[in-house]
Formats: structure tokens, C-alpha cells, sequence
């Protein structure tokens, strides 16, 4: 294993964003071709035995995850936040076709303006009885701790609502969660590492 070989080594295992640092390291010798071209295929070779040493219950977790957040996509797909006549109408206004407060609003509009986030909103405000609903397909019971909160869930806003209440649900979570650290973190998405695509002000 040569020089660049270690190099590649030590960026994934001490940074706390590896494959960034990695495809920067990559693409930092401007002007020198092959350099880079080595670089390059000491990634490859990298990319190649970490993905032959992928534990099984990691495998697992991960795959667990994204089948839950799939179920949960397809359930808000195919049942709209209906009925909108018994949702919360003051301190809320209709974003990407769902109530979201106004609150939010203002902080996904600069977000979205900024180019950092590029996904929609899956969810926003919803009834107590429909976040039940959600959580009985998602894993069969009234609240799945650390992904659906049922009836206590933030997404439940009374009415009017105020700011700091409510949540949302979003795609491209991880553009939302950088433009979220860079400007204070009015909304957080840290604290269900299961339910990483909810935000709220204490990211519950």
C-alpha cells in the first residue's frame, strides 16, 4: 500500500465529514493531471475494500431505516395531511401543497433561496388521530419511539399557532440540516437519528 494509499486512510478515519474530505483531497492538485489521476485511483482502490468489509447489522440498520422512511413517504404520498378543513388555519400558510406555520415558512424560503436545500416538504401540520394513523402503518402501534410520536407528536400544532411549534417532515434533509447549523439551528433534525428527514425547534 502505497503513500497516497495511507493518506486516503487517515482522511476517512479523522475527519468528521470523510467522503467530503476525501473528494477534496482528490481534486486539490489544479494543473497536475496525473497527480490527480493517482489520487483518484487511490480512492477507487479504498472505495473498493470498504464496501467488501460492510458488516451485516450495519447493512442491516441502514436498510431498516430507509424501508421505514420509504413506508412513511408512501403513506404521505398516497394520503394527502386531509382532512385541511380540521387542521390549524391562523399562524400557517400552504407550503410545497402542505400547512406548514409560518414560522418555518420564513426559514425554509432562505433556505431554499440559498441553493443549500433543494427537497420539499413531505409533511407539515397534522391532526393527533392522523399521526396515529402514520405510526399504526409504520410499525403497528399507537407511537414508534424515536421515529413516530403519535399523539404527542410536535407535528400536532394547536390553533393558532405559535412560533416554535409544529414540525415538518422534508426530502434532501442533509442540505436543510447544513443551511440549519450555518444560521443558529432554528430548526433541528439531531435528536431522532432514525427520523432524520423531521425537523422542529427541539428536533423531537
Amino acid at each position: 500500500m502505497g503513500k497516497r494509499d495511507d493518506r486516503v486512510k487517515r482522511i476517512v478515519q479523522n475527519r468528521p465529514r470523510p467522503l467530503r474530505a476525501l473528494r477534496n483531497w482528490v481534486q486539490k492538485p489544479k494543473g497536475k493531471p496525473r497527480e490527480k489521476a493517482r489520487r483518484y485511483k487511490a480512492a477507487k482502490r479504498f472505495a473498493k475494500r470498504k464496501s467488501a468489509r460492510v458488516r451485516g447489522s450495519a447493512r442491516k440498520v441502514w436498510e431498516r431505516r430507509r424501508a421505514r422512511w420509504r413506508k412513511k413517504q408512501r403513506f404521505f404520498t398516497v394520503r394527502a395531511d386531509k382532512p385541511q378543513a380540521s387542521l390549524p388555519k391562523v399562524g400557517t400558510s400552504i407550503f410545497d401543497g402542505k400547512v406548514v406555520p409560518n414560522w418555518i415558512v420564513n426559514h425554509l424560503k432562505k433556505a431554499r433561496a440559498s441553493g443549500e436545500w433543494q427537497g420539499v416538504v413531505i409533511s407539515g401540520v397534522r391532526t393527533p388521530a392522523y399521526s396515529v394513523q402514520l405510526c399504526h402503518n409504520i410499525c403497528g402501534a399507537p407511537r414508534c419511539p424515536g421515529l413516530c410520536a403519535g399523539v404527542n407528536s410536535n407535528h400536532n400544532a394547536t390553533d393558532p399557532v405559535e412560533d416554535g411549534e409544529g414540525a415538518i417532515d422534508v426530502s434532501d434533509h442533509v442540505g436543510l440540516g447544513r443551511w440549519m447549523n450555518v444560521n443558529g439551528n432554528p430548526l433541528r433534525n439531531d435528536r431522532l437519528p432514525n427520523d432524520r428527514n423531521h425537523f422542529s425547534q427541539d428536533g423531537q
